[in-house]
Protein backbone atom coordinates (compact mmCIF):
# COMPACT_ATOMS: atom_id res chain seq x y z
CA UNK A 1 0.00 0.00 0.00
CA UNK A 2 3.01 2.26 -0.34
CA UNK A 3 4.36 4.06 -3.39
CA UNK A 4 7.42 6.04 -4.42
CA UNK A 5 5.05 8.92 -5.21
CA UNK A 6 3.46 8.92 -1.75
CA UNK A 7 3.73 12.12 0.30
CA UNK A 8 2.38 10.32 3.39
CA UNK A 9 3.22 6.72 4.20
CA UNK A 10 2.16 4.74 7.27
CA UNK A 11 3.58 1.26 7.86
CA UNK A 12 2.42 -1.20 10.52
CA UNK A 13 0.92 1.47 12.78
CA UNK A 14 -0.21 0.17 16.17
CA UNK A 15 -1.62 2.19 19.05
CA UNK A 16 -2.46 0.48 22.32
CA UNK A 17 -4.22 1.89 25.36
CA UNK A 18 -4.28 0.33 28.80
CA UNK A 19 -7.74 -0.52 30.12
CA UNK A 20 -8.96 -1.79 33.48
CA UNK A 21 -12.03 -3.85 34.26
CA UNK A 22 -12.11 -2.42 37.78
CA UNK A 23 -10.40 0.54 39.46
CA UNK A 24 -6.92 1.22 38.12
CA UNK A 25 -4.19 -0.62 40.05
CA UNK A 26 -6.79 -2.15 42.41
CA UNK A 27 -7.96 -5.77 42.01
CA UNK A 28 -7.08 -5.61 38.33
CA UNK A 29 -4.12 -5.77 36.01
CA UNK A 30 -4.19 -3.49 32.99
CA UNK A 31 -4.91 -5.04 29.61
CA UNK A 32 -3.86 -3.55 26.30
CA UNK A 33 -6.62 -2.35 23.99
CA UNK A 34 -5.56 -1.96 20.33
CA UNK A 35 -6.98 1.29 18.98
CA UNK A 36 -4.86 0.77 15.85
CA UNK A 37 -3.72 -2.67 14.75
CA UNK A 38 -1.08 -2.94 12.01
CA UNK A 39 -2.42 -0.12 9.83
CA UNK A 40 -0.56 0.67 6.61
CA UNK A 41 -1.56 3.21 3.97
CA UNK A 42 -0.26 5.81 1.55
CA UNK A 43 -1.47 9.18 0.30
CA UNK A 44 -0.50 10.57 -3.10
CA UNK A 45 -0.07 14.14 -4.26
CA UNK A 46 -3.47 15.75 -5.06
CA UNK A 47 -5.45 12.72 -3.86
CA UNK A 48 -8.48 12.59 -1.59
CA UNK A 49 -8.24 9.34 0.39
CA UNK A 50 -11.38 8.27 2.24
CA UNK A 51 -11.43 6.39 5.55
CA UNK A 52 -14.76 4.94 6.66
CA UNK A 53 -15.95 2.90 9.62
CA UNK A 54 -18.22 3.09 12.61
CA UNK A 55 -17.53 4.89 15.87
CA UNK A 56 -14.65 3.16 17.63
CA UNK A 57 -13.04 1.87 14.44
CA UNK A 58 -9.85 3.90 14.99
CA UNK A 59 -10.38 6.59 12.33
CA UNK A 60 -9.81 9.61 14.60
CA UNK A 61 -6.94 7.90 16.45
CA UNK A 62 -5.27 7.38 13.08
CA UNK A 63 -5.82 11.01 12.08
CA UNK A 64 -4.35 12.34 15.31
CA UNK A 65 -1.39 9.98 15.01
CA UNK A 66 -0.60 11.38 11.57
CA UNK A 67 -0.35 14.94 12.94
CA UNK A 68 1.66 13.77 15.98
CA UNK A 69 -1.05 14.26 18.61
CA UNK A 70 -0.92 10.53 19.37
CA UNK A 71 2.29 8.54 19.71
CA UNK A 72 2.30 5.15 18.04
CA UNK A 73 3.07 2.07 20.12
CA UNK A 74 4.69 0.52 17.05
CA UNK A 75 5.01 1.32 13.37
CA UNK A 76 6.30 4.22 11.31
CA UNK A 77 4.97 7.42 9.75
CA UNK A 78 6.73 9.15 6.88
CA UNK A 79 5.90 12.66 5.62
CA UNK A 80 7.35 13.89 2.32
CA UNK A 81 9.91 11.09 2.46
CA UNK A 82 11.01 11.89 6.02
CA UNK A 83 10.50 9.46 8.90
CA UNK A 84 8.72 11.43 11.63
CA UNK A 85 7.93 8.52 13.95
CA UNK A 86 8.38 9.48 17.58
CA UNK A 87 9.05 13.16 16.90
CA UNK A 88 8.59 15.44 19.89
CA UNK A 89 6.04 18.25 19.55
CA UNK A 90 8.90 20.71 19.21
CA UNK A 91 10.64 18.73 16.49
CA UNK A 92 7.37 18.20 14.61
CA UNK A 93 6.38 21.87 14.78
CA UNK A 94 8.10 22.95 11.50
CA UNK A 95 6.03 20.30 9.69
CA UNK A 96 2.69 21.65 10.94
CA UNK A 97 2.69 24.22 8.18
CA UNK A 98 2.57 21.34 5.69
CA UNK A 99 -0.04 19.17 7.40
CA UNK A 100 -3.14 20.34 9.25
CA UNK A 101 -6.27 18.73 10.70
CA UNK A 102 -9.89 19.87 10.63
CA UNK A 103 -11.15 18.53 13.96
CA UNK A 104 -14.55 16.98 14.50
CA UNK A 105 -15.06 18.78 17.83
CA UNK A 106 -15.57 22.39 16.80
CA UNK A 107 -16.06 23.71 20.32
CA UNK A 108 -12.68 22.32 21.33
CA UNK A 109 -11.01 23.71 18.20
CA UNK A 110 -12.29 27.29 18.66
CA UNK A 111 -11.58 29.15 21.92
CA UNK A 112 -15.00 30.43 23.11
CA UNK A 113 -13.36 33.37 24.92
CA UNK A 114 -11.72 34.80 21.82
CA UNK A 115 -13.21 36.68 18.90
CA UNK A 116 -12.87 35.03 15.51
CA UNK A 117 -10.42 37.71 14.34
CA UNK A 118 -8.09 36.96 17.28
CA UNK A 119 -8.30 33.22 16.71
CA UNK A 120 -7.39 33.59 13.03
CA UNK A 121 -4.67 36.17 13.70
CA UNK A 122 -3.05 33.84 16.23
CA UNK A 123 -3.08 31.05 13.65
CA UNK A 124 -1.58 33.29 10.96
CA UNK A 125 1.23 34.67 13.12
CA UNK A 126 2.09 31.19 14.45
CA UNK A 127 3.10 30.10 10.96
CA UNK A 128 3.92 33.29 9.03
CA UNK A 129 5.96 36.42 9.48
CA UNK A 130 4.06 39.51 8.43
CA UNK A 131 2.54 42.77 9.60
CA UNK A 132 -0.91 43.11 11.12
CA UNK A 133 -2.21 44.58 7.86
CA UNK A 134 -0.79 41.59 5.95
CA UNK A 135 -2.61 39.17 8.23
CA UNK A 136 -5.87 41.13 7.98
CA UNK A 137 -5.78 41.05 4.17
CA UNK A 138 -5.00 37.35 4.11
CA UNK A 139 -7.74 36.55 6.65
CA UNK A 140 -10.38 38.48 4.67
CA UNK A 141 -9.34 36.70 1.45
CA UNK A 142 -9.55 33.32 3.16
CA UNK A 143 -12.97 34.13 4.65
CA UNK A 144 -14.27 35.01 1.20
CA UNK A 145 -13.02 31.67 -0.12
CA UNK A 146 -15.11 29.82 2.48
CA UNK A 147 -18.19 32.01 1.87
CA UNK A 148 -18.01 34.05 5.09
CA UNK A 149 -18.42 37.83 5.48
CA UNK A 150 -15.71 39.76 7.32
CA UNK A 151 -18.37 40.94 9.82
CA UNK A 152 -17.98 37.51 11.43
CA UNK A 153 -14.54 38.57 12.72
CA UNK A 154 -16.10 40.52 15.60
CA UNK A 155 -18.14 37.55 16.80
CA UNK A 156 -17.33 34.82 19.32
CA UNK A 157 -17.61 31.12 18.42
CA UNK A 158 -20.70 30.77 20.62
CA UNK A 159 -22.50 33.27 18.37
CA UNK A 160 -21.98 31.17 15.24
CA UNK A 161 -24.01 28.37 13.71
CA UNK A 162 -22.50 24.92 13.25
CA UNK A 163 -21.89 25.56 9.57
CA UNK A 164 -20.18 28.88 10.28
CA UNK A 165 -17.95 27.29 12.91
CA UNK A 166 -16.96 24.57 10.45
CA UNK A 167 -16.04 27.13 7.79
CA UNK A 168 -14.05 29.19 10.31
CA UNK A 169 -12.17 26.01 11.20
CA UNK A 170 -11.45 25.38 7.51
CA UNK A 171 -10.36 29.01 7.12
CA UNK A 172 -7.89 28.55 9.99
CA UNK A 173 -6.39 25.50 8.29
CA UNK A 174 -6.11 27.33 4.95
CA UNK A 175 -4.35 30.26 6.63
CA UNK A 176 -1.51 27.94 7.51
CA UNK A 177 -1.17 26.90 3.85
CA UNK A 178 -0.79 23.12 4.22
CA UNK A 179 -0.07 20.55 1.52
CA UNK A 180 -2.02 17.85 3.37
CA UNK A 181 -5.33 18.20 5.23
CA UNK A 182 -6.75 15.57 7.58
CA UNK A 183 -10.51 16.23 7.69
CA UNK A 184 -12.20 14.40 10.58
CA UNK A 185 -15.98 14.19 10.08
CA UNK A 186 -16.13 17.66 8.42
CA UNK A 187 -19.92 17.51 7.92
CA UNK A 188 -20.84 15.92 11.26
CA UNK A 189 -23.80 17.50 13.05
CA UNK A 190 -24.75 19.77 10.16
CA UNK A 191 -28.04 19.85 8.27
CA UNK A 192 -28.18 18.47 4.73
CA UNK A 193 -27.88 21.84 2.99
CA UNK A 194 -24.80 22.89 4.99
CA UNK A 195 -23.26 19.44 4.51
CA UNK A 196 -23.45 19.91 0.74
CA UNK A 197 -21.94 23.38 1.07
CA UNK A 198 -18.99 22.11 3.11
CA UNK A 199 -18.47 19.18 0.74
CA UNK A 200 -18.36 21.37 -2.38
CA UNK A 201 -16.18 23.88 -0.54
CA UNK A 202 -13.60 21.22 0.28
CA UNK A 203 -13.63 19.94 -3.30
CA UNK A 204 -13.13 23.46 -4.66
CA UNK A 205 -10.30 24.27 -2.26
CA UNK A 206 -8.61 20.92 -2.88
CA UNK A 207 -8.70 21.49 -6.63
CA UNK A 208 -7.58 25.15 -6.53
CA UNK A 209 -4.74 24.59 -4.07
CA UNK A 210 -3.73 21.11 -5.31
CA UNK A 211 -4.12 19.79 -1.78
CA UNK A 212 -3.89 16.19 -0.69
CA UNK A 213 -6.57 15.15 1.77
CA UNK A 214 -7.44 12.32 4.13
CA UNK A 215 -11.21 12.43 4.59
CA UNK A 216 -12.40 10.60 7.71
CA UNK A 217 -16.13 9.97 7.89
CA UNK A 218 -18.92 7.52 8.62
CA UNK A 219 -20.99 9.24 5.90
CA UNK A 220 -20.66 6.86 2.96
CA UNK A 221 -22.39 9.20 0.50
CA UNK A 222 -19.83 11.92 1.29
CA UNK A 223 -16.93 9.50 0.84
CA UNK A 224 -18.38 8.09 -2.39
CA UNK A 225 -18.72 11.53 -3.95
CA UNK A 226 -15.35 12.96 -2.90
CA UNK A 227 -12.78 10.15 -2.79
CA UNK A 228 -10.83 8.23 -5.40
CA UNK A 229 -9.54 5.53 -3.04
CA UNK A 230 -11.22 4.27 0.12
CA UNK A 231 -10.05 2.45 3.25
CA UNK A 232 -12.54 0.59 5.45
CA UNK A 233 -11.63 0.22 9.15
CA UNK A 234 -13.10 -2.04 11.81
CA UNK A 235 -11.91 -1.95 15.43
CA UNK A 236 -8.50 -0.52 14.62
CA UNK A 237 -7.77 -2.66 11.57
CA UNK A 238 -8.08 -2.11 7.84
CA UNK A 239 -10.47 -4.74 6.48
CA UNK A 240 -10.82 -3.55 2.89
CA UNK A 241 -9.22 -1.05 0.50
CA UNK A 242 -9.95 -0.18 -3.08
CA UNK A 243 -11.20 2.36 -5.57
CA UNK A 244 -14.60 3.97 -5.14
CA UNK A 245 -16.21 1.54 -7.58
CA UNK A 246 -14.54 -1.48 -6.00
CA UNK A 247 -15.75 -0.59 -2.51
CA UNK A 248 -19.30 0.36 -3.43
CA UNK A 249 -20.00 -1.74 -6.54
CA UNK A 250 -17.88 -4.85 -5.91
CA UNK A 251 -17.82 -5.01 -2.11
CA UNK A 252 -15.61 -7.86 -0.86
CA UNK A 253 -15.71 -7.76 2.96
CA UNK A 254 -18.93 -8.67 4.83
CA UNK A 255 -18.43 -5.69 7.16
CA UNK A 256 -18.23 -3.26 4.24
CA UNK A 257 -21.36 -4.83 2.79
CA UNK A 258 -23.11 -4.34 6.12
CA UNK A 259 -22.12 -0.67 6.17
CA UNK A 260 -23.28 -0.07 2.60
CA UNK A 261 -26.59 -1.93 3.07
CA UNK A 262 -27.36 -0.23 6.39
CA UNK A 263 -26.62 3.21 4.95
CA UNK A 264 -28.79 2.61 1.88
CA UNK A 265 -31.68 0.85 3.60
CA UNK A 266 -31.91 2.25 7.09
CA UNK A 267 -29.60 4.96 8.38
CA UNK A 268 -31.01 4.69 11.90
CA UNK A 269 -30.02 1.01 12.00
CA UNK A 270 -26.46 1.93 11.02
CA UNK A 271 -26.26 4.61 13.72
CA UNK A 272 -27.72 2.31 16.37
CA UNK A 273 -25.20 -0.43 15.58
CA UNK A 274 -22.42 2.16 15.70
CA UNK A 275 -23.57 3.37 19.15
CA UNK A 276 -23.78 -0.23 20.38
CA UNK A 277 -20.17 -0.90 19.41
CA UNK A 278 -18.99 2.35 20.98
CA UNK A 279 -20.75 1.56 24.29
CA UNK A 280 -19.09 -1.86 24.41
CA UNK A 281 -15.74 -0.60 23.15
CA UNK A 282 -14.08 -0.84 26.55
CA UNK A 283 -15.03 -4.49 27.01
CA UNK A 284 -13.26 -6.28 24.19
CA UNK A 285 -14.66 -9.66 25.27
CA UNK A 286 -18.10 -8.53 24.19
CA UNK A 287 -17.20 -7.56 20.65
CA UNK A 288 -14.26 -9.66 19.45
CA UNK A 289 -12.94 -13.21 19.79
CA UNK A 290 -9.61 -13.88 21.47
CA UNK A 291 -8.13 -15.00 18.14
CA UNK A 292 -9.12 -15.07 14.52
CA UNK A 293 -11.35 -12.59 12.72
CA UNK A 294 -12.66 -9.90 15.07
CA UNK A 295 -15.75 -9.38 12.93
CA UNK A 296 -16.86 -13.04 13.02
CA UNK A 297 -19.33 -12.59 15.96
CA UNK A 298 -21.26 -10.08 13.81
CA UNK A 299 -20.68 -11.70 10.39
CA UNK A 300 -23.70 -13.13 8.58
CA UNK A 301 -21.41 -14.84 6.05
CA UNK A 302 -19.60 -16.65 8.86
CA UNK A 303 -22.95 -18.04 10.03
CA UNK A 304 -24.08 -18.84 6.47
CA UNK A 305 -20.95 -20.91 5.82
CA UNK A 306 -21.47 -22.94 9.01
CA UNK A 307 -19.00 -21.10 11.26
CA UNK A 308 -15.70 -22.16 9.62
CA UNK A 309 -13.09 -22.83 12.30
CA UNK A 310 -10.41 -20.83 10.52
CA UNK A 311 -12.42 -17.62 11.04
CA UNK A 312 -12.03 -17.84 14.82
CA UNK A 313 -8.69 -19.62 15.11
CA UNK A 314 -6.39 -17.66 12.81
CA UNK A 315 -6.46 -13.95 11.91
CA UNK A 316 -6.55 -13.24 8.19
CA UNK A 317 -4.26 -10.75 6.46
CA UNK A 318 -5.02 -7.94 4.02
CA UNK A 319 -4.56 -9.52 0.59
CA UNK A 320 -5.10 -8.51 -3.03
CA UNK A 321 -8.05 -10.02 -4.83
CA UNK A 322 -7.01 -12.07 -7.87
CA UNK A 323 -9.06 -10.02 -10.33
CA UNK A 324 -7.89 -6.55 -9.18
CA UNK A 325 -4.45 -5.19 -8.28
CA UNK A 326 -5.97 -2.31 -6.28
CA UNK A 327 -8.65 -4.18 -4.32
CA UNK A 328 -7.52 -5.66 -0.97
CA UNK A 329 -9.59 -7.49 1.63
CA UNK A 330 -8.94 -9.00 5.04
CA UNK A 331 -11.23 -12.03 4.91
CA UNK A 332 -10.92 -15.80 4.31
CA UNK A 333 -14.22 -15.90 2.45
CA UNK A 334 -14.64 -12.58 0.60
CA UNK A 335 -17.90 -11.88 -1.20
Amino acid sequence: MTSKNSILTISGACKEYKTYYFLPHIFSRPTSFPALDNVSLSLHQGEILGIIGESGSGKTTLGKSIINLNKLTRGTISLFGRDVTGFSQRKFRPLRKSIQMIFQDLDAALNPNMKIKNILQDIYHSHHQGSKSDSEKQIINILESVYLNESILEKYPTELSGGQKRRVSIAGVLLVGPKIIIADEPTSGLDAHVQRLIMHLLLKLQSLNKLSMVLISHDLSLIQEMCQRIIVMYQGSIVETGTKDEIFQNTAHPYTQQLVNAQLQNISQYQEHSRHLKQNHGNTKLIKPTQGCMFSPHCSRYLLLGKPEICTSKPSTLSKLSFSPTHNVKCYFPL
